[in-house]
């Protein structure tokens, strides 16, 4: 395992662990708007798996940059 494993290994589970502490959050705490960053939870979690697929994507030569991105917890986790 290199470095970049490792890093990215452990940038998927704290993302997922934090989903996974999301999970009993109702739409409108998902919804709740702050005056920072991506306004939402639902945003800031759909911003980091596209960034997350993004620079995995390019790192491997594979370069992924969809726009669908699943709005419901359990989809962002899977």
């Amino acid at each position: 395992m290199d470095l970049r494993d490792r890093l990215l290994g452990h940038d998927r589970w704290t993302t997922g662990r934090l989903m996974t502490m999301a999970k009993g959050l109702s739409d409108v705490q998902l919804d709740r708007d702050f005056d920072i960053g991506h306004r939402t939870l639902r945003q800031t979690f759909g911003h980091m798996i596209r960034a997350m697929e993004l620079w995995t994507g390019l790192m491997a030569g594979t370069p992924n940059d969809r726009e669908d991105m699943p709005t419901s917890v359990d989809d962002l986790l899977a």
